[in-house]
């Protein structure tokens, strides 16, 4: 099963930044590295925004109710496929 955690992300653009530092990369290979390294950025900042929109949610829930606010699963480490 996939998990997609922080984490998973954050290990992704780390082996992606480690192939952008290969010595023995052709400018072919770097040139389609780096348009796959731009993409990966994109997508991140897109799921960074949809983090960072759901714990506001919480926080302004959790604000204005008496009632237990349950965070989603993506803000307690839990994948979005789980």
């Amino acid at each position: 099963m996939v998990r997609n955690t922080i984490e998973d992300v954050n290990n992704l653009l780390v082996a992606q930044l480690e192939k952008l530092s290969f010595d023995d990369i052709s400018p072919e290979e770097l040139e389609l590295e780096v348009t796959r390294s731009k993409a990966m950025v994109h997508l991140t900042d897109e799921i960074l925004k949809t983090q960072d929109l759901a714990l506001r949610v919480v926080e302004t829930l959790s604000e204005v109710t008496s009632k237990e606010v349950i965070p989603p699963k993506m803000l307690l480490g839990g994948g979005v496929n789980d």
